[in-house]
This record gives structure tokens, sequence and C-alpha cells, in this order.
């Protein structure tokens, strides 16, 4: 049954952002200073990206964004304007050989895009 399946990995990833020692939220970021919240999320960022390259069904990967979205808004955030806006942008924008230049350094995250809107 497809909503068993995914309810079965909505309640593992769950499971997976509570204990893992870089997704929790042992620590508020209001109880550190700006660097180590920078660091915190750059932690959380190399964390994510290793458990993208884990996640083989698009789907299960789907399921993955959609409980970080609930679980940490301003990661979840961080990732949106990253994985949407930016590689988008860059998708949409440049030639098919800049794309493929950049495709892989965008989804492992060695490079880290942003997004800015102008008038």
């Amino acid at each position: 049954d497809e909503g068993a399946h995914i309810t079965s990995l909505k309640r593992l990833e769950r499971l997976r952002l509570l204990r893992d020692p870089y997704l929790s939220h042992a620590v508020s970021p209001h109880d550190m200073t700006r660097p180590e919240a920078r660091e915190k999320a750059m932690q959380q960022i190399r964390r994510v990206v290793e458990i993208r390259r884990s996640i083989k069904d698009p789907e299960h990967r789907r399921v993955f964004h959609e409980i970080i979205a609930r679980f940490d808004e301003s990661l979840s955030m961080r990732l949106y304007v990253h994985f949407t806006l930016f590689n988008e942008t860059i998708s949409a924008q440049g030639t098919d050989e800049q794309y493929a230049r950049w495709r892989d350094d965008i989804e492992e995250m060695r490079v880290i895009g942003c997004f800015a809107m102008t008038e």
C-alpha cells in the first residue's frame, strides 16, 4: 500500500532527525554565538548531503525534505534556496554546458548557492 509506505518513510525520517547529533535541536541556536550557529548550520548542511547521497529512491528523498521542512524551518529554507532557487536559476538561465559543469557540485553542495532578487 502506497500510503502505508509513505507513512513508514515519514516515521523513519522523523526518528533519524530526532536522533542525529547534527540535526537534532539539542542546543538552541539562540544559546550559541554567531560563529557557533554558523558552524552548526554548516554541519547540518554537510549531514543533509550525506543523507541525500544515501537515499536513492526519489520518493524517499522527497519525504526526507518534507520532514526537514516540518522539523527545522531554518535549515529547510537554506536547502530550498540552494536546491530550488539557486539550482533552478543556473539550470534555466545557464547554457547546457554551464549547467553540466556545475550540476554535480550543486547537488553535492561543494558549491553552496544563494539567490538575490531586485525590483
